[in-house]
């Protein structure tokens, strides 16, 4: 499974990240993504935080508008058709905190 956050910059073209943006986005400025030593199989809930870290030469704007985009998927490949076929993720509780 794989779960990550995107912070881009909106556009007036184009607001959001299309499924095939692979972390190159020109726009993207800081992304949060669980490592892989926590995505773990459990029948429990499990908590976690992901901490958003700058791409490099990139930081954040107050002067620009930003946009977030989250993922959530069972199937960590699955947007290149590799995925676990009848696999289930469940999501609760969900919060963006910012300082």
């Amino acid at each position: 499974w794989g779960a990550y956050a995107i912070l881009f910059e909106k556009s007036d073209k184009n607001n959001f990240l299309s499924g095939d943006h692979a972390f190159k986005d020109p726009r993207m400025v800081s992304v949060a993504q669980i490592k892989a030593d926590r995505r773990i199989e459990t029948d429990n809930w499990t908590a976690f935080e992901l901490t958003f870290e700058n791409i490099s030469g990139k930081s954040f704007d107050s002067s620009k508008e930003y946009m977030y985009t989250i993922v959530f998927t069972s199937s960590l490949e699955g947007a290149i058709f590799n995925g676990a076929v009848g696999s289930t993720l469940w999501i609760d509780e969900v919060s963006i905190v910012t300082e």
